[in-house]
């Protein structure tokens, strides 16, 4: 009987323990503001952040300073605007139930990234297009 006793409160403890970190980590983080970084890409073809390339079919490596700045945000839900040295776009974006997800959207490619830290996004960026194919990733950092 005494085991039984053991193994139920032993049990409840796990279990409020799960349930505590369920809840803390269910707060939507707050992604407002200015977050910059160096983003890593490989580009074939030219277009609004990567103009000009020597070779058009060729592949070529491209590294470009973004600023990424979240204007609104509505629970899990935010927008913004991203900008380069060539260009700037809106996107809009959400963050997935788990918190650390989060996912972006431009007229003409989308992001799939990481929420790693409070002032941290691992953005990762995807385009496929006729003139314009890009697989970029930045580390961005809140300001």
């Amino acid at each position: 009987m005494k085991t039984i006793s053991t193994m139920a409160a032993t049990c409840g403890v796990a279990l409020a323990s799960t349930l505590a970190f369920a809840q803390g980590g269910s707060s939507t983080p707050d992604l407002r503001g200015t977050w910059t970084g160096t983003n890593e890409a490989v580009v074939l073809g030219s277009g609004m952040h990567y103009p000009g390339a020597e070779t058009p079919a060729m592949p070529r490596t491209v590294k470009t300073e973004f600023t990424m700045t979240i204007t609104g945000q509505d629970g899990r839900r935010f927008w913004g605007e991203a900008a380069s040295k060539d260009s700037k776009e809106a996107f809009v974006g959400i963050i997935g139930n788990d918190g650390s997800a989060v996912y972006t959207s431009d007229k003409d490619g989308y992001s799939i990234d990481r929420l790693v830290a409070e002032d941290k996004i691992d953005l990762c960026y995807l385009r496929s297009g006729p003139d314009l194919s890009v697989a970029a990733c930045n580390l961005f950092t809140k300001q």
